[in-house]
Formats: structure tokens, C-alpha cells, sequence
């Protein structure tokens, strides 16, 4: 909305707004009373205030999303069953390497993916299912 040329702030640029005034206002008042110490750590705090809440109203921006409102991803569903060619390549590994290799790799990949380590449950289940599924397999 204008009005004679201006624009009226919205509601959260009133709020910064007020907020510069009270601290400007705070520190004239110690600057007046020569307490320059004391308008100096109220400069500081006015700038923490107020940068915070502009930190805040700017994240909030981002999508039009509150955080209570994020999509969520459902979990992957592991559907069928995994062939032994698909395993040897989730392992890296080439088809009939040793028992020993097999553990050596998954060993391997479950120290750079493991959901603890900031990894997917998903893989992680991948990894097992690969590692199970060649462990079973008569050499």
C-alpha cells in the first residue's frame, strides 16, 4: 500500500523497525549521560537483536514452509529380491572373488556409508543384502 509516496512496512519490518529505535533511543540516552561504555555494549546487543531477528524472518522466507511442515520422505521400500550380478556391483567387486574380499569390501563400505556415519538406512540395507546374498553362494 502507498500513501503520499511512502510505502508502509509490513508487519515484521515494523518490528525491525521498533527495534532500531528502542536501541538508537538506549544509546543516545547513555551516550547524553556520558556512560559511553554502557552505549557501546547496547549498540552491540542492539546489533545482535536485531540481526538475529532478521536472520530469523529471512530463514523463514526460504520456501513459504514452516519446519513443522517439511515434506518428509518415506522410507525407501526394498522391493524384489537382489540378483547375484547386482550384488558383486554394490560391492565393487569382480564375480567369484574370495569370502575374504567380500568382507574386506563390505567393511570397506560400510565405513564410508553407514547411517551413523551420516549414510542412508537404504544403502546401508543394500550393503547387507549383497554381502548376505554372496556369503550364501556356494563358490
Amino acid at each position: 500500500m502507498k500513501k503520499a509516496g511512502l510505502t508502509l512496512p509490513d508487519q515484521s519490518h515494523r518490528k525491525h523497525f521498533w527495534q532500531v529505535i528502542l536501541f538508537l533511543s538506549l544509546m543516545l540516552l547513555m551516550l547524553s549521560l556520558r556512560l559511553v561504555p554502557f552505549a557501546i555494549i547496547i549498540f552491540l546487543v542492539g546489533l545482535g537483536v536485531i540481526g538475529n531477528s532478521l536472520w530469523q524472518d529471512y530463514a523463514r522466507q526460504g520456501d513459504g514452509l514452516d519446519d513443522k511442515e517439511l515434506p518428509r520422505r518415506p522410507p525407501p521400500v526394498l522391493s524384489g529380491k537382489m540378483t547375484t550380478d547386482e550384488a558383486w556391483n554394490v560391492l565393487g567387486l569382480e564375480p567369484g572373488a574370495s569370502s575374504d574380499e567380500i568382507d574386506a569390501a563390505y567393511r570397506r563400505l560400510m565405513g564410508q556409508i553407514h547411517p551413523d556415519k551420516g549414510g542412508t538406512d537404504y544403502l546401508a540395507a543394500k550393503i547387507n543384502e549383497a554381502r548376505d546374498l554372496l556369503k550364501k553362494e556356494p563358490d
